[in-house]
């Protein structure tokens, strides 16, 4: 990918050059191996593999589940994400700044962004047949501050003073006086109540920037909303099914699994106990003795998905509730509690 002929980038200085050994870019190795397009899938929801192993603490350091490395694509992200793409195309002639994405928490946000993040790597200097996007610099704003240009990866070498203006520049087209595409830029920053990179500083031309954020105004850049006003895509509750489905991607799904035999078939377990709440759940559908004539399949299959019918009636279809209570019900129960004595 070449930026460097569509883009100024006046503060380079500002920038430090990642080795090639470093993790980011094994990540990018691992999208460019990717056996189909990352928008494209026989059937959905289907889980994809987003980091190579070395990458696991970066590129999903953005999400707050303890992934196996996987996320799951669910029905209604590749059409989210075509959407995205269109405004971004639309950019220069329409008004929004960018795209707003909000929903509960827990509800799959960090995950939309951290695959929009995997579609804008896979692009190449050839127009994508289904983005109509070429390559262009990338900017994620997480844990991380990264930045993915002309085919090489930066971060800032001074964090706590960069600003947004520190970023590549858009040229202007020679032949119709239109910009060169906006620099992306993805922000995810669960639970900030401050107005990140102060977002009102950007140069409308210069970024489309992508925030994620829950519908908590003390949680998203109020001032960039008013003021920009990006466009709002709102991400729906997940269905059971797809909760089923998500929790197959923990990567605590194995250690319930073993609580969950040990418990069934009365043998002791080096994985701990299963919890008391837990318990009384399996209990009340069925005497722990016809438990033992299942198989270890038809064990986990019921237990799993009493346990998340239980926890959809407790807390409803937060995606991020339902595997908190699948792995640790005391400790989700006390935050609620916690949470309703604090308002």
């Amino acid at each position: 990918m070449s930026h460097s002929k569509d883009y100024n980038w006046y503060t380079s200085n500002k920038w430090t050059e990642l080795s090639s050994d470093d993790k980011w870019y094994t990540q990018i190795t691992h999208i460019t191996a990717l056996p189909h397009h990352p928008l494209e899938f026989p059937t959905l929801p289907a889980p994809l593999r987003v980091v190579a192993s070395a990458c696991k603490d970066s590129i999903l350091s953005m999400l707050n589940s303890d992934t196996n490395g996987e996320i799951l694509i669910l029905p209604q992200y590749p059409e989210i994400i075509k959407r995205i793409t269109r405004i971004y195309r639309k950019k220069h002639i329409m008004s929004p700044a960018g795209v707003l994405i909000d929903g509960q928490p827990g509800i799959g946000k960090s995950v939309l962004v951290c695959y929009l993040l995997f579609v804008l790597l896979s692009l190449k200097d050839e127009k994508d047949p289904h983005t109509k996007l070429c390559s262009a610099p990338v900017f994620l704003y997480t844990r991380d501050l990264i930045l993915f240009y002309d085919g090489k990866i930066y971060k800032p070498k001074e964090p706590t003073t960069f600003h947004l203006q520190d970023l590549p520049t858009p040229l202007k087209d020679r032949v119709n006086l239109t910009r060169k595409p906006p620099v992306w830029v993805l922000v995810d920053l669960e639970g900030e109540a401050r107005d990140p990179l102060n977002l009102l500083e950007a140069v409308p031309a210069n970024v489309f920037i992508v925030y994620s954020s829950s519908p908590n105004p003390a949680h998203y850049a109020k001032r960039w909303v008013e003021n920009r006003r990006p466009l709002a895509v709102g991400l729906p509750l997940w269905t059971r099914k797809l909760l089923i489905r998500g929790w197959d991607l923990q990567a605590a799904q194995q250690l319930l699994s073993r609580r969950i035999l040990s418990w069934a078939r009365r043998v002791p377990s080096d994985h701990g106990s299963l919890p008391k709440e837990h318990r009384a759940v399996l209990k009340e559908d069925l005497p722990r003795a016809d438990w033992a004539q299942m198989t270890d399949n038809e064990i986990i299959s019921r237990a799993t998905g009493l346990l998340i019918g239980e926890a959809i009636f407790r807390y409803g279809k937060v995606a991020r509730d339902i595997y908190f209570y699948l792995q640790s019900p005391a400790q989700l129960n006390k935050s609620h509690k916690d949470h309703d004595t604090n308002k």
